[in-house]
């Protein structure tokens, strides 16, 4: 069948004629030329360590011999473990094994077999401590694609882009589902062709970063060269035969003037609409009610939406990247990058039943589904100037991001306008914008004490912030006279002007310093602190101590300790929703206007329902570990952690009901009915091991490669608030507490199998999942739970003569699908969760081809 289907997609000019190819980056780095891996190899070693940080570049030919000797299936000459790393560190030549924290490396060859559309996707399939649901909470959560590491919120993960930091999306997730309340980096905005290698430090790391690196770090290294490029398409589609999934890719590397280099990557994706509903709508549609008063039960038996369906929703995704390295004398280098994106995704809702007080008869007399559009664009750039000198490097930079959700509703009505309502709407529009200057430096300097040169770092940064809220259409949010319905736009996610007022901008400043070294032969210790202060809270002050003893050259033991922070997100302080509906007049609601309202907690109308200026989250690290090395070809490593975080940051529970009206009434506030807000909900414990390992081995002509990581965390409630608002709690656990340390698994395994013959390679992935669950967003006051999950994912490619490269693939072979839920709001029908941590729609065949030149 999925050949069937990809035919007939060519047959209609679909996989390289659609708007719907994205770009795909080659799927055979072991098809690259030796002089394009000692690029690469270079690369690592030369990017950015430390906000813009350079380390001097280390001529590594051995990695080239490796991959070239992988087109023949010989064993590489270079362990993986011993890839040269960036992050953490300042110093040069520390390799992955050598670290005195844990640190993973995914690889652009890895992610492209893993078929994914996305950076998010891609990293959950190949890294064990990231978690990347397949959320589809609301309009904004599904346009957004944000990771986590150790199941912790995903703004508290730190992303840098070649050792930057990067900004956050618009988008505030206000949703029942993981990460509810969090504002996040969108992984969606940089293409994966533009990608050299990922960086994963699973540990706190504000002392070096600053604020959000609280369970870790994800560092995004892109190309950067002066030679080289690729182009390929890939198509697939789920076993359901829906869901056709098209992509198309490029990158190419340009040399310059002075040994410059230019590289420019661009990725494009289609993906059609996928069902995920079962089930018979078992409502009655035409019964009367007040809305709707004539009953038609001769309507029921043929009434047309009974097997409506929800799920995931067509889209695309455009993403462009560029990198420039441009030497303007022996000690000035120039350094840039640009990054574009542009994507639409849809959400579509639950039926709007036809006697239902949001749906006008005179309209659609069978009632309605309607679809939610989000558009993110983001444009990002990056300029600096590095001078290498005697008394150390300089580097000066600036970064500029920008997100821009806008949010659209098709085929939706807004009920109090009657059969004057609109179709289609213009929500409003969300921006969040960052600005970052800074200036680092950095020195190894030689001394006869200890044992190794005595690396300083110390840098300075200015950041500023601005979040915006712009109205949408008239008529998506205001009043069109028809009483007793709900005003505005149905399913809401609307803008109203009101929001404007709540706009803000803030600035940081922040200055840090960093000492490594060997006191002695095999033992190194790294020192670094930070101090960072917010026009809006304060300051903060935050340090780190880590060590990596060397027993012998099989064993080693590392350990850290350190404090973090993660102050409230711009998004956070500013957002502001109205949710009203036209009631009629009485003594209690005089205009006969009652709202529901998401206001900033520290605003005139939140302080009066009991809110309070938020406080930073606060956590203390501890965490350590050991790394044996048997040979080259084998190692493995295993870290235990301790996470305590204070002042967590939660979006409360909606509190309504006459005793919170009777008390924002007397407050001067007579039309609310109910409200919520961001609030610092508790504490929390999180405590986990991580183990990673390798070993590869020549299995006759070709090499094997095993590879494989388990993670395993579990977090407690170590207290949470106590406050409440007319008598009702703010936090509770179906609402907010589950989301924190139930809705991720506990364990979570991957395990990889290679082998690499002649121009073959093959690859075996199995994943598991643990259980999770808690709170069941599709039945509030319920509780759903999640058994284990194993899905296996299977490539073959040939890298054939000229630069060809043909892969075919699978994900989820054995279609495994986390179990539907009852939706209390769905007749009975069964959806699935946004909790769901693996693509719920099932297994994905896939084919691609590519040409490196």
């Amino acid at each position: 069948m999925y050949a069937s289907l990809i035919s007939h997609r060519w047959r209609r000019g679909g996989l390289l004629t659609s708007a719907a190819l994205t770009v795909f980056h080659m799927h055979a780095a072991y098809a690259d030329t030796a002089a394009q891996a000692t690029t690469h190899t270079q690369q690592k070693a030369t990017s950015a360590a430390q906000n813009g940080a350079v380390v001097k570049p280390v001529a590594v030919s051995s990695s080239a011999k490796a991959v070239a000797s992988l087109q023949s299936g010989a064993a590489p000459s270079l362990a993986a473990g011993e890839a040269v790393i960036v992050t953490g560190t300042n110093r040069s030549r520390v390799t992955q094994l050598k670290s005195s924290t844990p640190i993973s490396i995914v690889t652009a060859e890895r992610l492209s077999q893993t078929g994914a559309a996305t950076l998010g996707q891609a990293l959950e399939m190949s890294s064990p401590s990231v978690n990347f649901p397949a959320n589809r909470a609301n309009t904004s959560a599904t346009a957004t694609k944000q990771v986590s590491l150790r199941g912790l919120s995903p703004d508290e993960t730190l992303v840098l882009v070649n050792g930057h930091r990067w900004y956050p999306s618009a988008s505030v997730n206000t949703g029942d589902s993981f990460g509810r309340g969090s504002q996040a980096v969108d992984l969606a905005a940089i293409p994966i062709s533009a990608i050299d290698h990922i960086e994963v430090l699973s540990d706190g790391a504000s002392a070096q970063y600053g604020s959000d690196a609280v369970a870790g770090v994800i560092n995004i290294v892109l190309r950067n060269t002066d030679k080289g490029g690729a182009v390929g398409g890939q198509a697939g589609v789920y076993s359901s035969g829906y869901g056709f999934t098209s992509q198309a890719s490029w990158w190419k590397g340009f040399a310059l003037p002075h040994k410059g280099k230019l590289t420019i990557s661009g990725t494009y994706d289609h993906h059609d609409f996928v069902p995920l509903n079962s089930g018979t709508d078992t409502r009655c549609y035409y019964c009367a009610t007040s809305s709707y008063p004539t009953a038609h039960p001769e309507k029921e038996a043929s009434a047309p939406g009974r097997n409506w369906q929800t799920g995931m929703g067509e889209g695309y995704d455009l993403a462009l990247a560029a990198t420039l390295d441009q030497p303007i004398t022996d000690k000035l280098d120039f350094y840039g990058l640009f990054n574009y994106s542009q994507r639409e995704t849809a959400g579509v809702s639950p039926l709007r039943l036809p006697n239902a007080n949001t749906n006008v008869v005179g309209l659609t007399p069978d009632g309605y589904q309607l679809r939610g559009w989000g558009r993110p664009q983001d444009i990002a750039g990056m300029a600096g100037l590095k001078y290498k000198s005697s008394i150390g490097l300089f580097d000066l930079g600036f970064t500029f991001g920008q997100n821009k959700l806008s949010m659209y509703t098709t085929n939706s009505e807004n009920p109090s306008y009657g059969l004057n309502s609109p179709r289609n709407f213009y929500l409003g529009q969300l921006t969040d914008q960052m600005k970052n200057l800074e200036l680092n430096y950095k020195k190894a300097f030689k001394n006869n004490v200890f044992a190794s040169p005595i690396t300083v770092s110390a840098g300075f940064a200015q950041r500023w912030e601005n979040y915006f809220q712009d109205a949408g259409d008239v008529a998506s949010y205001s009043f069109g006279g028809v009483s007793g319905v709900p005003i505005g736009v149905t399913g809401g996610g609307y803008i109203t002007p009101e929001a404007a007022a709540y706009n803000r901008g803030r600035s940081a400043t922040s200055g840090f310093i960093g000492v490594e070294a060997d006191p002695v032969k095999k033992l190194t210790v790294s020192l670094a602190g930070r101090v960072e202060g917010y026009s809006d809270f304060g300051t903060a002050i935050t340090g780190k101590a880590s060590a990596r003893y060397e027993v012998n050259r099989f064993l080693a033991f590392r350990a850290s300790v350190n404090n973090a922070f993660k102050a409230p997100t711009i998004g956070q302080l500013s957002l502001f929703q109205d949710t009203p509906v036209q009631v009629t007049p009485s003594a209690a609601y005089p205009s006969g206007r009652a709202e529901t309202l998401l206001v900033p907690s520290d605003s005139a109308i939140g302080q009066a329902a009991g809110g309070r200026a938020l406080k930073p989250e606060k956590s203390i690290n501890v965490s350590g570990g050991t790394v044996v090395t048997i040979n080259r070809h084998a190692w493995f490593t295993l870290d235990g952690y301790y996470l305590k975080i204070r002042n967590r940051i939660a979006l409360s529970n909606i509190i309504s009901g006459s005793k919170v009206s009777s008390v924002l009434s007397a407050a001067g506030y007579p039309t609310v009915y109910g409200i919520q807000y961001f609030l610092n909900m508790g504490s929390t414990t999180t405590t986990g091991l991580d183990f990673s390992g390798h070993y590869d081995v020549r299995v006759g002509r070709g090499n094997f490669v095993l590879s494989g990581g388990i993670s395993y965390n579990h977090t407690k409630l170590d207290n949470v608030t106590d406050a409440s608002l007319g008598g009702s709690p703010l936090v509770d656990y179906y609402h907010v507490t589950s989301l924190f340390y139930q809705a991720t698994p506990k364990m979570k395994t991957i395990f990889n199998e290679t082998y690499s013959i002649d121009r073959w390679r093959f690859t075996a992935t199995q994943t598991y999942y643990g259980s999770y669950g808690g709170a069941n967003n599709q039945n509030p006051g319920t509780q759903a739970w999640f058994e284990p999950l194993v899905t296996a994912d299977f490539t073959v490619s040939y890298a054939a003569k000229g630069g060809w490269d043909v892969l075919i693939g699978v994900q989820n072979a054995a279609n495994a699908k986390p179990k539907m839920v009852y939706n209390s709001g769905n007749g009975g029908r069964l959806s699935n969760s946004s909790l769901a941590v693996i693509n719920p729609a099932g297994s994905f065949a896939y084919g691609s081809v590519s040409k490196t030149f």
